[in-house]
């Protein structure tokens, strides 16, 4: 029997000590990384060693193996998370889930948390460090405004209107759009500017560093996930904000052709695929909310009987 990897051990332990999983939770995620522990022994591989080819190719031999889609996603959540672990415990340069996890959400309905949800992860950092300022301040502005990492983490302190609150956002080929922004957001971009770490930089200078230079995407996609999984939040990317700002937006009642050109669409086609997540999330709110949705034709049923009775008495 093939003895589990000393890095999977690790991040296991990581999952009992440090953020209190259940056995069941641990359970299953020790049977995603074994399966992939064997698929690369297999391939004469080491864990450290595998590319996001390799991932992908382990998942297609999932689904030919028989694994639903669900159980597929699972498994692909939990490996980017012990990658994300390794990652920052510098047992690896980078995480190879990162293209892997992009090219897999286009082909499916964009994961979105609830607004208590997006509010439990934007608490996680601790705002009484400078660097849980930062990322408190990063959380904040990726919610307020819909951008994409990219677009946040080559923000400079010119590109923010704070008295008008608008940031001057640098989309794909380009193209400038203004994106409005939060009071909330504001308030944690100020304090984050106001810290040492931070310093008196010229407007040109890019607001998000590490170690005073620029965040990388690597670097800035390993700490959202950090505390999604403090916050025990599964499947969460910097992209999962962006999906819940466009989708937040609709279900409070922004218009489509609005929630576009924040977004920076081109197409209002690629927007409208947020109406079908909030239009599934009104349904599931309806079911859960509406007592005969909730309990059904059977539980109707059972009033009417009772009124018969009553009346019968």
């Amino acid at each position: 029997m093939q003895r589990t990897s000393p890095l999977i051990k690790r991040f296991l332990s990581y999952l009992e000590v440090e953020r209190g999983l259940s056995r069941n939770t641990l359970l299953a995620y020790a049977a995603d990384l074994l399966r992939l522990q064997n698929w690369a022994s297999e391939k004469k591989q080491i864990l450290r060693g595998l590319t996001a080819r390799d991932i992908e190719r382990h998942l297609g031999d999932l689904n030919r193996e028989g694994l639903d889609a669900r159980s597929i996603a699972r498994s692909l959540s939990t490996i980017r998370s012990l990658y994300n672990f390794l990652f920052l415990e510098n047992e690896v340069d980078s995480n190879p889930t990162i293209e892997v996890a992009t090219r897999t959400n286009t082909r499916t309905l964009p994961r979105v948390l609830t607004e208590e949800q997006v509010s439990l992860l934007l608490s996680q950092p601790d705002t009484s460090t400078d660097l849980g300022l930062r990322d408190r301040a990063l959380l904040e502005l990726l919610y307020a405004t819909g951008v994409r990492i990219t677009e946040a983490i080559t923000l400079r302190h010119r590109d923010l209107n704070l008295n008008s609150r608008f940031l001057l956002c640098h989309g794909k080929g380009n193209r400038e759009r203004q994106v409005p922004i939060t009071r909330q957001a504001i308030e944690w971009i100020e304090k984050y500017s106001a810290t040492k770490t931070l310093g008196l930089r010229s407007i040109n200078a890019t607001l998000f560093l590490n170690q005073q230079k620029p965040l990388t995407r690597q670097y800035a996609w390993t700490v959202i996930n950090h505390y999604a999984l403090a916050a025990n939040l599964i499947d969460v990317t910097p992209h999962t904000l962006r999906h819940c700002f466009a989708t937040h937006l609709l279900e409070n009642g922004a218009s489509t052709p609005f929630v576009q050109r924040l977004l920076g669409h081109q197409s209002i086609l690629t927007t409208e695929i947020y109406t079908r997540v909030s239009q599934l999330y009104l349904r599931r709110s309806y079911d859960k909310h509406h007592p005969l949705a909730r309990c059904g034709f059977d539980h109707k049923m059972r009033l009417m009987e009772h009124k018969v009775r009553l009346v019968e008495s």
